[in-house]
């Protein structure tokens, strides 16, 4: 970290932040990057075992996942049901244009389980995709669940290989309900089945109901998934997590690490979603400071609270405060940074430009790309001039060179899903995705 760090008490959640640079040039409009570190607590065994899991599985039973995909899926829900414990509730919703209720929030038993592998076994596909009909039906099955148990932690994941195209389509609309549900205790996660799935609409629902989006391309990946999030899902500590920062009026701010996120006049606050035991997670905010007076200062004060896993009260971390200050410009220049957290940036930074790149070529906007792409370049090179940046400046230059044409939307999947990973820092549960190299995959295309 930088000269002057500030660390919570580790009490529950962890919190350090620090800039990257701690000088900005009296003149104003320096660029400064402060990270905000946070550090999950270690599940205890007696915490694991007293919050049961209230889980809903929504299915996709529209008319494209006809064959593999729904084979594959229905197998994913079974392994699911089979490593569920005896306390653990489940519900199964499939969909289409219509939603039928598979199975209704059942403890599982043994005979219970018996039910829900039969159920799933029986599911056929219909017609189109009211995927939000399908999410809020299985959002009512486990609230339902939930008003009767003392801890539990409720999730929903919806499996889907399309685009909704009945009930509730807009991304932003989807968005402002999973948030909803999200500050009711509901967590919703997604995976992406195939090519075809929006890869918007099923964004929004993780990013802002405080869960993960996952990519499977191929059918026998859903199982890799859906098994790596319920593992995810039994070792979470934490959810609804909200990192706040607070900062003069005159200086502009940008979460770069591409949360949910409200900005009001000297107030940004981004939701960051779930944490298990002793993950850890980024927040990169893009600071442009207003003009000032050398040796005067700037404030900037973080502050995050979370609910614990089978809990509803929000819980606090000590707010932390860094100060930049102003300074002539021969000392601006002159002072130095550190390198490992400014990497820590380069790497969030490149994965927000690629992201945004992916976005306007789905779009077909080229002529925005290649000026976008350009003018990213030139500023992202200039401050990894002198870190050990040299592949994350190659691969964007490689990208801008392929900006003067029309991606495979499964290139386009990959980069999104790799770069939304380095992002959020979270995990990619696909083994063939191990060590890939995102770009020679893009240009074999």
């Amino acid at each position: 970290m930088s000269k002057h760090p500030q660390v919570s008490e580790p009490d529950h959640i962890s919190m350090r932040t620090s800039f990257d640079r701690n000088l900005i040039w009296e003149r104003g409009d320096s660029v400064r990057y402060l990270v905000a570190e946070l550090t999950a607590p270690k599940l205890k065994l007696e915490t694991k075992s007293r919050h049961c899991l209230n889980l809903a599985m929504v299915i996709d039973a529209s008319a494209s996942m006809s064959g593999p995909p729904l084979e594959a899926a229905k197998e994913a829900a079974i392994g699911l049901v089979r490593c569920l414990s005896d306390d653990d509730y489940l519900s199964i919703i499939s969909f289409s244009s219509n939603v039928i209720l598979e199975i209704e929030s059942v403890r599982l038993s043994r005979e219970n389980r018996k039910r829900a592998i039969a159920a799933i076994q029986s599911l056929e596909t219909r017609s189109n995709t009211n995927l939000s009909a399908g999410w809020l039906r299985g959002v009512e099955a486990i609230t339902e669940t939930a008003r009767a148990l003392d801890k539990s932690h409720n999730h929903v994941i919806i499996l889907s290989d399309g685009y909704a195209n009945e009930g509730m389509c807009s991304a932003s609309e989807l968005a402002h309900h999973a948030q909803q549900l999200l500050k009711q205790g509901v967590i919703t996660s997604c995976v992406g089945i195939g090519n075809g799935y929006s890869p918007d609409q099923l964004q929004a629902l993780a990013d802002h109901g405080g869960g993960q989006l996952h990519d499977a391309e191929y059918p026998g990946e859903i199982t890799e998934v859906v098994l790596g999030e319920l593992n995810e899902i039994r070792n979470c500590v934490v959810s609804n997590i909200e990192i706040t920062l607070e900062f003069p009026r005159e200086a502009r701010i940008e979460c770069i690490s591409n949360y949910p996120m409200s900005l009001t006049a000297g107030q940004c606050t981004a939701s960051l979603g779930m944490l298990i035991s002793e993950g850890t997670r980024d927040v990169v905010f893009k600071i442009t400071s207003p003009p000032g007076v050398p040796e005067e200062e700037l404030e900037f004060e973080t502050s995050c609270s979370w609910i614990k896993t089978g809990e509803s009260k929000r819980t606090h971390c000590p707010n932390l405060k860094n100060r930049l200050t102003f300074a002539s410009s021969e000392e601006n220049l002159r002072q130095a940074r550190d390198i490992e957290l400014s990497m820590r940036v380069a790497r969030v930074w490149q994965a927000a430009i690629v992201r945004h790149a992916v976005t306007l070529n789905r779009l077909g906007d080229l002529r925005k790309l290649e000026k976008y792409l350009a003018d990213e370049q030139y500023y992202f090179s200039r401050y990894c001039n002198d870190l050990p940046a040299a592949q994350l400046i190659d691969e964007l230059a490689q990208l801008k060179a392929e900006a003067n044409r029309m991606w495979d939307e499964r290139a386009r999947k990959d980069m999104h899903y790799s770069h939304y990973s380095v992002q959020h820092g979270k995990a990619d549960y696909i083994k063939r995705r191990d060590g890939e190299d995102w770009l020679r995959r893009f240009k074999q295309q």
